[in-house]
């Protein structure tokens, strides 16, 4: 399945981050936030690294972020690689916490691999 492409209303994604005081959580950014704008169409691919980078500069120590996509191009180990690449390109630790695909009673056609798109990944910043 493919999705439309087009020019979209929401915000840049390049927006830059905001600290947030420790203990009160919000959302940062919807998938929707992220996708689209009209300077640029948001790849999963291409870009996931950079946006990891920005959510790891505003997380302060022993935070948590919560890493997802459903881009069926890449599968979990590549998730994980994007991962590594933007702690290493800023010269930080992590652990990853939790895991979570499709579940066990979702059918995937074993030569559909695409089929197989969930993917998230719960990541404490050590460092």
């Amino acid at each position: 399945i493919r999705y439309p492409r087009g020019t979209g209303t929401t915000a840049d994604w390049k927006t830059p981050f905001k600290k947030i005081k420790i203990g009160t959580g919000r959302r940062v950014k919807n998938g929707d936030d992220v996708a689209r704008s009209k300077k640029h169409t948001f790849s999963a691919g291409k870009d996931y690294v950079n946006l990891l980078k920005e959510a790891i500069q505003i997380t302060n120590k022993g935070g948590a972020i919560v890493a997802s996509t459903n881009a069926s191009n890449f599968d979990m180990k590549k998730f994980k690689d994007f991962i590594a690449k933007a702690f290493k390109a800023l010269n930080g630790k992590y652990s990853i916490e939790e895991t979570f695909s499709l579940p066990k009673d979702f059918r995937i056609n074993e030569r559909f691999r695409e089929g197989n798109y969930l993917k998230v990944v719960f990541i404490r910043k050590l460092s």
